[in-house]
Formats: structure tokens, C-alpha cells, sequence
């Protein structure tokens, strides 16, 4: 199976994720089918300031918690289509400056998403399917994309 092959390569590069621990710019954007994120799959990436997982489906265990929760210095996260449909499992209150979300099937944006993120001053949310945004679920940013929803 095509697939099974292209998930068993990646476990195998997860595991020499460690041996990358000093990047700094990571962009692994149209590179796998699927991308298995959970808490340590970045973990020890800790100078990353710069990462795209773009044109990858994320998927994630929704036991999972927080998402990113060690990877305090990544000022730039781009996951632009990759059918994301919840941010439940995402912990955004490192040091995001930009966050960019467009292009997947986000249809809730709850308070506790971005509301402890105050460093966030780029957030692209558009072409989602938003159908609801929780009131304050957002501090004061410069650029707020919401459009095509």
C-alpha cells in the first residue's frame, strides 16, 4: 500500500527528528501524504523558529494534548491545507507571531485557542468553514484573515 509506505518512511525520519535538534527553519510543506502529529515529534527541535507543515493531512491522536507546547520559540507556523478541522489538540501560546490556518475545515474557534498567543500579530483563518467565533477569542493582532468562510 502506497500510503502505509509513505507513513512508514516518515515514522522512520520521526526518529531522526532528534539528530535535527539546532535547525532553526524547518519546511517539510508538500513532502508526505500524511504527518502524524503528537507531543514529541518536535520536542527536541526546541530552536525552531520557522515551520511548514503546508499541503500535508495532519493527524493527531485528540488525546493528545497541546501540540507545539515545547516548541516555545517558532515565531512562524504555516499549515495551510491540511485538513485541519479542530484546534483542540494545539497549544498556541509560545512565541507565534504568524500563524497561518487557511485552506483547511476549521468551523469553530473557541476562546481558549489564541487567547493566551499575545505575541500572535498574523492569524490567516480564510477559506476554512467557519461557522462560529467565540467572543474575545482574540487579542489585538495587526492582520486577521477570515475571509471565504
Amino acid at each position: 500500500n502506497y500510503d502505509s509506505q509513505i507513513n512508514n518512511s516518515f515514522l522512520m525520519s520521526k526518529i531522526n527528528l532528534n539528530k535535527l535538534a539546532g535547525l532553526t527553519f524547518f519546511n517539510l510543506s508538500n513532502l508526505f501524504h500524511s504527518i502524524y502529529l503528537d507531543t514529541d515529534l518536535f520536542k527536541n527541535m526546541v530552536m525552531i523558529y520557522y515551520l511548514d507543515l503546508s499541503n500535508n493531512k495532519i493527524l493527531f491522536n485528540n488525546k493528545e494534548k497541546y501540540i507545539f507546547k515545547e516548541n516555545k520559540n517558532i515565531q512562524m507556523l504555516i499549515m495551510e491545507n491540511c485538513s485541519i478541522e479542530t484546534l483542540d489538540s494545539f497549544k498556541f501560546e509560545i512565541g507565534l507571531k504568524h500563524l497561518s490556518l487557511k485552506m483547511n475545515s476549521i468551523s469553530i474557534i473557541k476562546k481558549n485557542y489564541f487567547y493566551k498567543n499575545e505575541n500572535l500579530i498574523y492569524l490567516d483563518l480564510s477559506f476554512n468553514k467557519i461557522e462560529f467565533i467565540e467572543k474575545n477569542s482574540f487579542h489585538q493582532m495587526n492582520i486577521l484573515y477570515i475571509n471565504f468562510n
